[in-house]
């Protein structure tokens, strides 16, 4: 197992803790999205900035999406 150490044990999980960063940050993002959708679509205050984030949000996704079908499309083609 890979950790932050270089060997076994004595270090921190590295797919684990880039998996609950994750995790995490796909949390907050949602938050975002709904908290951009309510102040869009209803007349309840909202925090400002919220667009951005979104946005960003969104446009990482993507980015992550493609990578991910790019590397199983080479696989795929590979194998």
């Amino acid at each position: 197992m890979t950790t932050w150490r270089g060997r076994e044990g004595g270090g921190v999980n590295t797919r684990r803790s880039l998996s609950l960063g994750l995790a995490a940050a796909c949390f907050l993002w949602a938050i975002a999205v709904i908290g951009f959708a309510l102040d869009t679509y209803t007349p309840l205050p909202s925090m400002a900035g919220l667009e951005p984030i979104v946005t960003a949000g969104a446009v990482v996704a993507i980015l992550v999406g493609i990578g991910v079908g790019l590397r199983d499309g080479y696989r795929w083609i590979v194998d």
